[in-house]
C-alpha cells in the first residue's frame, strides 16, 4: 500500500498563518507608504500654487480674489484665465466629500471650490510676527481629513505618526515650509 503524498491539515494551517502575519505587517506599511506620498504630492500642489500666486501678485499687485466658504478658497478662474497661471487648480488629496442625513435620505456635499486648498492672505500685523515676512499662507488637510486652518493653525508632523493630526502648510512669497518657527 502507498501512501499518497499530499498536504496534512497542519501544514495548511501553518502556511495561512504565515500568509496572514506577511499581510498584517504589509498592510500599515503600504497604507503608510501612501500617505507620505499624498502628503509629498500636496506640499508640490502647494509649490505650485505659490508660484502661481507670485506671478499673480507680479502682474496685479494683489493677491487673487478668493471665495469664503468658512475658509477662503481662490477662486479658480483667477488663475486659469485669461492669463494661465495654473493651466488648472489642484485639488487638495485629502479632500473628503461630507455625507450628510436628510429626511430624504443620505447625500453628498461636495463644493468644487471647497476641494481646493484653502489659503489666507495676512494682515501686515501678521506678516512681521511670522518669519520672512509671509504674505499669505496655503494650507491643505493632512492625513486626517479636517481643514483647521483659521485662528488655531496645526502643523502636520509626520513625526507624530503619519495619521496624526495637522495641516500641510506652506507660506509665500515663495515656497517656504516651516513659516512658524521662530525666526
Amino acid at each position: 500500500m502507498t501512501r499518497s503524498r499530499g498536504y496534512s491539515l497542519i501544514e495548511a494551517l501553518i502556511v495561512v498563518t504565515v500568509l496572514l502575519i506577511l499581510t498584517l505587517i504589509a498592510i500599515p506599511n503600504y497604507q503608510e507608504a501612501r500617505i507620505r506620498s499624498m502628503v509629498a504630492a500636496s506640499r508640490t500642489d502647494l509649490r505650485t500654487i505659490c508660484q502661481a500666486y507670485q506671478s499673480y501678485d507680479a502682474d496685479h499687485s494683489a493677491l487673487p480674489p478668493y471665495r469664503n466658504l468658512g475658509m477662503h478658497f481662490v477662486e479658480p478662474h483667477f488663475l486659469t484665465t485669461p492669463v494661465p497661471y495654473l493651466t488648472q487648480v489642484p485639488e487638495d488629496l485629502f479632500f473628503q466629500a461630507q455625507i450628510v442625513d436628510t429626511r430624504h435620505g443620505p447625500i453628498a456635499l461636495t463644493y468644487p471650490v471647497a476641494a481646493q486648498y484653502a489659503y489666507y492672505a495676512l494682515s501686515s500685523h501678521y506678516q512681521g510676527l511670522l518669519k520672512d515676512n509671509i504674505r499669505y499662507v496655503l494650507a491643505g488637510r493632512g492625513p486626517d481629513h479636517q481643514l483647521e486652518f483659521g485662528y488655531l493653525i496645526v502643523e502636520y508632523d509626520p513625526s507624530n505618526g503619519v495619521r496624526s493630526r495637522g495641516d500641510i502648510i506652506m507660506g509665500g512669497p515663495g515656497s517656504k515650509l516651516d513659516i512658524f518657527s521662530s525666526k
